[in-house]
């Protein structure tokens, strides 16, 4: 993935592969999930793809759920929330209202919980999720498990195994084994408090039987030391103590310290029970040799946790630093070409002037012209008035001459006129 971030260029489907990442880390490496996730935000927003964005924000808000950093979960789903809302994602509103539930949950807020977890369901129903509708019907039907063991009132027991019951029933459906041993411990725990013992036991004895088929032992003790404990409540200490030296085999097999710890208790409780002092004391001395052993492993663990977490913070710095060179890259790869487009706009200006100047000219030239013949006209004109004015600047003198003639000749005639005799 790593590689072909490289030779891509384009925003969306660097989005997609670094929440990719994130998906595949969360669960293992928070730190680093957090990072691709940031990275994914980050050309989801380039790409204007909100799907994206919102997706990936909920992949950082459940790491720092993980995290047990609630506040900043909350903050974050509701960011994504929002987005999923804006462009109608049925699925991501799903999504956002479970995980939303899950943190009021864990924070002991379950009043607040079970209206997110509706409100889920909701939508749920709306798009038939079956997986979804499995998980919150589970959700639902621990809260009202939840509320019949503080409150006693036969409303919530119907509710928690209404609930449970159909979580149950699609769970087995999808064949999710491990989904259905969660909810068949919780259906057996309702029966337990009924003291209907027999449906109790069918429950447990049915979560051993799925458990086999899933290869995983620590389930399988899980649910052997549950069925230790319930026969011991119950008075079949035989069946106890045989659930509790299964139990043990599976932890020796798997050399689990810590299961061998936990598994030596059980059946040292099933002894004393049956009288069996001493193998009672002799699993004690187990138990008691295995938590040694466990607490020199401890130290060795946190020597080593804090070996990985130096080698996992220079990782993180190192894909921090390859993150921030490619978001170098892909900021110089953007800003050249905006400066190629800004040429290029720039070119087109300078062509579109040149065309517009070229027109002007022509214009002008041909203005020109016609002011040059406006002007050689004027000029011939002018010449013409100036030989005009001319000769009637000279039949103007003849004129004057003329009349000083007259006038001399009219004073005469009116002198001698006048004379006295």
């Amino acid at each position: 993935m790593l590689l072909e971030l490289k030779t891509s260029q384009k925003p969306d489907k660097k989005a997609s592969i670094y929440y990719n990442l994130a998906k595949q880390l969360y669960g293992s490496d928070q730190n680093l999930a957090i990072a691709y996730a940031d990275s994914a935000i980050y050309f989801g927003e380039l790409s204007n793809n909100q799907k994206m964005t919102a997706n990936a924000i909920n992949i950082k808000a459940v790491a720092y759920l993980i995290k047990s950093d609630f506040e900043t979960s909350t903050k974050l789903n509701l960011e994504a929330l929002k987005i999923r809302e804006s462009i109608q994602d049925t699925v991501g509103l799903l999504e956002s209202h479970l995980n939303l539930g899950n943190i009021l949950y864990r924070q002991g807020k379950s009043n607040e919980a079970i209206g997110r977890y509706k409100k889920s369901l909701e939508y749920a129903k709306m798009i038939n999720s079956q997986r979804g509708l499995s998980l919150l019907y589970n959700n639902i039907g621990s809260y009202y498990r939840d509320r019949w063991n503080s409150t006693d009132a036969k409303v919530d027991l119907d509710s928690a195994r209404f609930y449970l019951l159909q979580s149950l029933d699609i769970k087995t459906k999808l064949n999710d084994s491990r989904a259905q041993i969660h909810t068949l411990n919780q259906l057996s725990e309702l029966a337990q408090g009924e003291k209907d013992y027999m449906i109790a036991e069918n429950y447990l004895k049915r979560s051993l039987e799925i458990s086999q088929g899933v290869e995983d032992g620590e389930l399988q003790i899980s649910i052997l030391t549950q069925l230790s404990q319930f026969n011991l409540e119950v008075g079949d200490k035989a069946q106890a103590l045989d659930f509790a030296l299964r139990s043990y085999a599976i932890a020796e097999d798997m050399e689990a310290t810590y299961m061998i710890s936990s598994t030596s208790g059980f059946v040292a409780n099933a002894y004393e029970a049956l009288g069996d002092y001493k193998n009672a004391l002799d699993f004690n001395k187990r138990k008691i040799k295995a938590d040694q052993q466990l607490n020199n492993e401890t130290k060795q663990k946190i020597q080593q946790d804090l070996l990985i977490q130096y080698e996992s913070e220079k990782k993180e710095l190192e894909n921090q630093r390859l993150l921030e060179e490619q978001r170098f890259l892909d900021l110089t790869l953007r800003r050249k070409n905006e400066l190629l487009i800004g040429a290029g706009i720039i070119l087109l200006g300078l062509v579109g002037v040149g065309f517009f100047q070229r027109r002007k000219n022509r214009q002008l030239a041909i203005a020109q012209q016609s002011l040059n013949m406006t002007l050689g006209q004027l000029t011939e004109k002018n010449e013409e008035i100036e030989k005009k004015s001319l000769l009637l600047s000279q039949v103007n003198s003849n004129l004057k001459e003329s009349n000083s003639i007259r006038e001399r000749f009219l004073s005469v005639v009116s002198h001698d006129v006048k004379a006295p005799l």
